[in-house]
């Protein structure tokens, strides 16, 4: 039961929301000096309740695009203006909140998490954050003056200690509300926010975000308890996330980063400090703060511009966040520099002294999302270590104290990285491809073989892994096949040199011209699943550097492209359609949801929703991404495939003009479906519906018999039943007929309806049997009859 504070006077007062006008500033923010913006900041950060801003409200309507907030009765506290700026608002009370996604994959996202495609939920208190016109609408009520309970304090606090640590706990949501707010403020572009945490009577916590300056500007978020111990914040689920309109594709970069030119020091003990001069140009006019992204770890101690003068910037522990405040306002088109200087310890040692890095990544600053620029290296490291970075090495020598190296990649690639180690070298040169050197940690394996044939006598039933002795030879020898496969099927590579280099950790990842490969595929080989490894961190020279990829949901056009481009070297490799096949069994089993612990497979959503997949309810986002993006370029090279000659050339020549159609570009799944509409030469729609945004897969009954003709030769009557998806749901499907003694006819038949019956082609001699999808052809399910 709700129960409210007294007043002398009641006012009761209907208010619709306004729909996010642009907000006006009663002070001009944007005049102030950098050191007064921090100031501005700081009392952002600290933000109170105003005791003379209390207004008792009745039911008062909130609508914010597809959500709207229903204060059936209770109090509002307004906080304390800043800079003559209200940002903050708490609701005690009774209410309900409405919210209603804008399309079938986010109706079907929210139905996944609440069980209903709508939401309708009552809530007890708001914590409200913004800089749109909400300021105005809220003004709009009476409102005296009182003392601020506990309870509303309470919310206040909690809401704004929930924003820093649960998003920062369980997803890439983390964002620094005050700083968001504070851009607003100060900038003439004032494309005003709005944030609500919302405090369910069942006692659970929702989120909403209304964002226009990102690309996907309405967010719905869902709090959940983690298991793992009540003393950690609970997690955030992002439920939803889309755009203000369908298909607005505006974009929302302010800037854009040309160059990088670093100078870097790495301690022995793995800390690193780095001068970092950023070449940008400016977007849009009016900016007065930029916002970085660097790894947590890293601390700013300076930022200067181009006249050496230094900048102010808000850098919040716990935050990913550098906010660098510019002395004037932008102007569009103008370029500027930008120079960092940071140190913080962004390596670290495994128990045989190798380096690892915490974040391989994000150890300079970065902004937006795989965004492009070429870089200049200069890097100052231990004696004694090897050290490889991204592009061309152009110096290498040895200081008093150190090694200095510098890179230069002149080609705008989205990303950087580097290895340092005590590595042994082995280099492998072949005409018309890119040198490959591999480096071994060597030492380390010994030292681990010697630990595993003690612990083998000790423990006779572990199951450790000896190495391999000519584990460099090997791991050369599938990255110059793999390049050189890659090159006749996608098209050469750019890059003059790979660097295969050895991390101590389960994983892989590929950077423009540098591999980090799993400490395990430097031990050890499983024939098959080391080849496949290899390749895939390969072939991102082609999937993720040369053809990027635009926002998450496009991801599995690298992921997926990745995946397949492994196992197909597998099969071309070893000649042996067994291994190969096995590989996309297994993908089949984990996207029916008959394969790895806690995931649903195709029902935990469309692949296109990318890292959203991984959830509270269930972790899909590999096998959707990688592995079902990799089955949907698996069908369609065999809707293009000539099973007569079993020619790929039409499939080839499509992944060609693909990589030099986006060559050094971002693509979307749309610019993919453009390349594969021309070189079927139809409208594939129906196929991208299916299978990148759909979630169904059929399942085909089959039947046949065959009858003889009068001219002694055979029809096969063909019956195939299609179950477990909508109406209108389409596949073209080979069937191999088989005669014995190894022949066989091979066809192609659309199943377009519930219940197909074909006549295949008359054939001299009578069948034995048929296969329905011989070649796992078809992502499905099939059942004879």
């Amino acid at each position: 039961m709700y129960k409210g504070i007294r007043f002398i006077k009641f006012s009761l007062i209907l208010l619709v929301g306004i729909f996010f006008s642009q907000t006006s500033i009663s002070q001009d923010t944007s005049a102030l000096s950098g050191t007064e913006i921090s100031e501005v900041y700081n009392q952002l950060k600290a933000l109170e309740l105003d005791p003379a801003k209390i207004a008792r409200v009745e039911n008062l309507v909130l609508k914010k695009n597809v959500a709207t907030f229903h204060l059936k009765k209770g109090e509002i506290y307004l906080a304390k203006p800043v800079s003559g700026k209200i940002t903050g608002a708490v609701f005690v009370g009774e209410g309900f909140f409405e919210f209603s996604p804008a399309n079938d994959i986010e109706k079907y996202q929210l139905e996944k998490f609440t069980t209903s495609s709508s939401l309708k939920e009552e809530f007890d208190k708001l914590y409200l954050r913004f800089s749109d016109s909400t300021d105005k609408e809220l003004l709009a009520l009476s409102f005296e003056e009182g003392n601020i309970p506990g309870e509303a304090r309470d919310v206040l606090n909690s809401g704004r200690k929930r924003v820093k640590e649960n998003l920062h706990f369980n997803t890439d949501l983390i964002f620094n509300l005050d700083l968001r707010i504070l851009s607003d403020m100060v900038g003439e572009e004032r494309k005003g926010m709005f944030w609500a945490e919302i405090s369910l009577e069942s006692g659970k916590r929702i989120f909403f975000l209304y964002d226009p300056k990102d690309f996907e500007e309405i967010k719905l978020m869902q709090e959940f308890a983690t298991g793992i111990s009540p003393a950690l914040p609970k997690g955030i689920d992002l439920v939803c996330s889309f755009e203000n309109e369908v298909n607005n594709k505006e974009d929302k970069d302010e800037i854009k980063i040309n160059h990088y030119r670093m100078d870097t020091g790495i301690t022995s003990s793995g800390n690193l400090s780095s001068a970092c001069e950023v070449d940008l140009s400016f977007i849009k006019s009016g900016l007065r703060i930029i916002t970085f992204d660097m790894a947590e770890k890293l601390e700013v101690s300076q930022v200067k511009d181009e006249s050496g003068k230094e900048l102010s910037f808000v850098q919040e522990k716990g935050f990913t966040e550098v906010g660098v405040i510019l002395e004037n306002l932008s102007i569009e088109n103008q370029t500027a520099k930008l120079t960092f200087t940071y140190s913080g310890d962004v390596m670290n040692k495994n128990i045989y002294g190798d380096y690892y890095m915490e974040s391989s990544s994000f150890w300079y600053p970065q902004y937006g999302y795989n965004r492009r620029a070429t870089f200049d290296l200069t890097f100052r490291t231990p004696k004694g270590f090897g050290f490889i970075s991204i592009g061309e090495k152009v110096v290498e020598k040895k200081e008093k104290d150190f090694l200095l190296t510098r890179w230069v990649e002149d080609k705008p690639v989205a990303i950087a990285s580097f290895n340092m180690g005590s590595f042994e070298v082995m280099d492998f040169k072949n005409e018309g491809l890119p040198d490959v050197s591999v480096y071994h940690v060597a030492e380390s394996h010994r030292q681990f073989t010697s630990d595993y044939n003690r612990l083998s006598v000790i423990f006779p039933e572990m199951d450790l892994m000896a190495q391999d002795k000519h584990i460099k030879e090997n791991i050369g020898a599938d990255v110059i096949n793999s390049l050189n496969f890659f090159q006749n099927v996608f098209g050469k590579c750019p890059f003059k040199k790979i660097s295969v280099t050895e991390i101590p950790t389960a994983y892989g990842q590929g950077f423009p011209g540098l591999l980090h490969l799993s400490w395990v595929t430097f031990q050890n080989e499983v024939k098959g699943a080391t080849e496949y490894f290899r390749a895939h961190e390969v072939s991102h020279q082609w999937w993720g550097h040369i053809v990027g990829w635009k926002d998450y949901h496009d991801q599995w056009l690298s992921e997926g492209l990745s995946t397949y481009s492994g196992a197909w070297y597998t099969q071309m490799y070893f000649k042996d359609n067994k291994t190969f096949f096995n590989i996309i069994e297994h993908w089949k089993n984990n996207i029916l949801g008959k394969g790895d612990f806690n995931t649903k497979g195709t029902k935990a959503g469309p692949l296109w929703l990318g890292y959203r997949l991984d959830s509270s309810k269930s972790l899909d986002y590999h096998i959707l991404v990688y592995q079902k993006g990799a089955y949907v370029i698996h069908m369609l090279r065999n809707m293009m495939m000539d099973f007569k000659t079993m020619s790929d050339d039409k499939f080839t020549r499509m992944m060609q003009d693909f990589v030099q159609t986006y060559n050094f570009k971002e693509a979307s799944t749309e610019d993919f479906k453009r390349i594969v509409d021309k070189h079927f030469g139809e409208d594939m729609g129906w196929f991208f519906d299916q299978w990148v945004y759909g979630i169904e897969i059929p399942t085909y009954v089959v039947s046949w018999e065959k009858e003889q003709t009068e001219d002694g030769k055979f029809i096969v009557n063909l019956k195939v039943k299609q179950e477990n998806v909508a109406g209108g749901f389409k596949m073209v499907v080979p069937v191999v007929l088989n005669f014995g003694e190894d022949r066989y006819s091979i066809y192609k038949v659309l199943v377009d309806k519930p219940l197909t019956e074909i006549k295949l082609p008359k054939v001299p001699l009578s069948p034995k049997g048929i296969v329905f999808n011989p070649f796992n052809s078809v992502l499905c399910e099939v059942k004879y009859k």
